[in-house]
């Protein structure tokens, strides 16, 4: 339903439209409202009602508008304005595909943002609908329609999203995902036979879907991460927009436990291979032992020539750009690596990041920490990674950084960071946890933890990390590193600021100092203030699926939660363990965060400086930037030096921190970061 103004009057004052009679009018624009002055005229009264936006990383925007422009006849067309009844104020667009057989269709993909807008960035699992619109003969002459029409076609999917014609206009292909409130989990491949005129067809039983690659059941963490056992589609980076090899096969980017790899899909086959593992891409890859894995990223696929250009990226590698024919089987690198650069041969630090040690470490849950029936998923990985030898001061003085990922259901891969070698070449070895929720592994892996967090992650994120500290002479082996010389530190950012909180309130004699980034301290406070309420509701077990019995509560359109559920909210909090809390910690938040609002932030950190005294807590507000920190590079880069310093000044005990600060911030400008 399109919302109706206030004002049923139109004879009303409208804004720029003074009486004649109106001594006061001497065109002045610039007495005039923004409004205004773009020629647009407002009915007094509208001008600053509250308007909804799409949330986090959005840039404020309010709605979207679906626009033609028909390049032979010079003519643009809003579709949006002119036919309100088929797309309404209420549905925001964010795909929009031409139909290569019909000029007269389009593809859509659509979000309800009746009666309350949700936070769509990092989310998979939004509820879509994938939209036929069949555009009337007055945008497209051959059109056989008067007026504009919109078909649902994929009735039965949650949230089809990633729509790609074949070559030959004979498939559509989508990705969807089940029924869930976690904000990222595994998608199937659906695809759908498409008619030779789209636009003529009346009925929506002639779109018939079928899966190619279903979401599997029944997994075993251990066989995933041990035996490379398929445990579905991740596709958390993206799809290119040619993606087909040919008519038959495509490629998609998909996360592998802790690998981002690409897979090729043959569609008439219903069968799926890596791609990234063919042999002539493994042989381009062989000559830095260190390098045990690497991102790949596919970016553009040429159906023609058969070329496939895609992207590497491995902390000792870099990212190197590449074209692999599947024609000829050849590769061309179309870049150099770090370590081949001619113009850092003779730089150490810099042909230094080739020696970096990477190793991916596997977790057995004891039997006694599994939840319940999680015997499915008892397996998890970390990706340890230790300065390269002899450049930095970690063989005397070891400093091991506990490194939270966030999301929660996202993953830590291998890939080239700034943020990791200015971590590394600062002295720190770092421990990343792909602790059990994370992505990558399967469903039923990343579901696990929903109702158990506070927990579950909390002790996965703490045996892995013992586990290191307890084999030094294992995992630092080449390091001679004294395990009685450990200094442990940890951090993380959003829901790792959250396990963060936790690990210093639940283990509070283990860390020499803390640092988060836009952290979840509050639980009961960020649920008012977030533009994902239903995470919260998700996470900590109370809300599972939409249109379930619960799903009011998101909506407002029931009362508000009761006490014995704002309780169990409270009770997942890192809040609750303020008061054990020894560790220094310093929190850095962006005061544009939609998704994490820094005022739960602040009064935490008010609570723990009345307690710990300023030496021991630390709030940075970074003004223009949102829930990633890095907005802008000055700000970005400010936030990473303050993180350094603040580990650098509670493990060394620097007299003066700001030679800490010039320090890191030398290292940082000599990587050219």
């Amino acid at each position: 339903k399109k919302s109706d103004n206030f004002f049923k009057d139109k004879t009303l004052i409208t804004k720029g439209s003074a009486t004649a009679d109106d001594d006061d009018n001497d065109d002045h624009d610039d007495d005039k409202s923004p409004d205004t002055k773009n020629g647009e005229d407002k009915l007094c009264g509208d001008t600053y009602v509250f308007k909804e936006t799409f949330g986090e990383q959005m840039n404020g925007a309010k709605a979207t508008s679906l626009f033609i422009y028909d390049m032979k006849r010079k003519k643009l067309f809003d579709v949006s304005e002119t036919e309100p009844d088929v797309l309404p104020n209420t549905v925001a667009l964010s795909e929009c595909v031409f139909d290569p057989n019909d000029p007269a269709s389009i593809l859509l993909v659509a979000h309800e943002t009746y009666p309350r807008r949700l936070g769509l960035k990092f989310y998979n699992t939004r509820p879509t609908s994938l939209w036929l619109l069949k555009l009337p003969s007055y945008i497209v002459p051959q059109s056989v329609h008067a007026t504009a029409k919109v078909m649902d076609i994929a009735p039965n999917d949650h949230s089809p999203r990633y729509v790609r014609f074949s070559p030959n206009g004979q498939r559509v292909t989508y990705l969807s995902t089940n029924n869930s409130y976690a904000h990222l989990a595994a998608q199937r491949l659906r695809c759908i036979a498409w008619p030779s005129s789209s636009s003529t067809v009346s009925s929506v039983s002639s779109f018939t879907s079928e899966t190619i690659i279903d979401i599997p059941t029944n997994v075993r963490s251990e066989d995933v991460l041990k035996n490379g056992v398929f445990g579905g589609i991740f596709c958390y980076a993206g799809m290119p927009p040619r993606c087909w090899i040919d008519d038959e096969r495509m490629l998609l980017n998909s996360l592998r436990g802790h690998v981002s790899g690409a897979y090729i899909i043959n569609v008439e086959q219903k069968s799926i291979a890596p791609f990234d593992e063919l042999p002539a891409i493994c042989d381009r890859f062989r000559d830095i032992d260190t390098e045990i894995c690497r991102d790949f990223y596919v970016l553009d696929v040429d159906s023609q020539s058969g070329n496939v250009l895609f992207q590497t990226s491995s902390i000792q590698r870099g990212h190197t750009a590449n074209i692999y024919n599947v024609k000829n089987k050849k590769m061309h690198g179309l870049t150099q690596t770090i370590d081949h650069d001619a113009e850092q041969e003779k730089d150490t630090l810099i042909q230094s990041i080739c020696n970096i040690e990477t190793r991916i470490i596997q977790h057995t849950v004891a039997a006694d920490e599994e939840h319940k029936q999680q015997s499915m998923n008892n397996v998890y990985e970390s990706i340890l990674y230790v300065p390269p030898k002899n450049v930095t001061a970690f063989e005397s003085d070891p400093i091991f950084l506990l490194y939270a990922h966030g999301g929660p259901h996202s993953c830590n891969t291998a890939l080239y960071s700034y943020s990791m070698l200015s971590l590394l070449f600062s002295g720190f070895a770092v421990l990343q946890v792909n602790y059990r929720g994370s992505i990558g592994v399967s469903n039923s892996f990343t579901h696990c933890l929903l109702g158990n967090i506070g927990d579950m992650d909390v002790k996965d994120c703490m045996n892995a990390y013992n586990e290191i500290c307890q084999n030094t002479n294992v995992y630092f082996a080449s390091r001679n590193v004294d395990a009685s010389k450990l200094k442990k530190i940890v951090m993380g950012g959003s829901h790792g600021g959250f396990l963060t909180g936790h690990l210093i309130g639940q283990y509070p004699d283990v860390f020499m100092a803390a640092s988060s980034r836009n952290p979840v301290l509050n639980l009961l406070s960020m649920l008012f203030l977030t533009d994902i309420p239903d995470w919260i509701l998700c996470e900590v077990g109370l809300l599972l699926q939409y249109d379930s019995e619960h799903n009011e509560e998101v909506f407002g359109q029931q009362p508000l939660l009761d006490a014995d559920k704002l309780n169990t909210i409270h009770q997942k909090s890192p809040y609750v363990h303020i008061d054990k809390v020894r560790t220094p910690y310093q929190i850095l938040c962006g005061s544009k965060d939609q998704r994490v609002p820094m005022q739960q932030a602040i009064d935490y950190y008010k609570l723990l400086r009345a307690r710990n005294g300023d030496g021991n807590a630390r709030l940075l507000v970074y003004p223009d930037c949102q829930h990633s920190l890095n907005d802008t590079m000055e700000q970005e880069l400010d936030a990473w030096i303050n993180v350094i310093a603040w580990f650098y000044y509670h493990t060394k005990k620097s007299a003066k921190q700001q030679n800490v600060v010039d320090k890191v911030d030398d290292l940082i400008a000599r990587l050219n970061l």
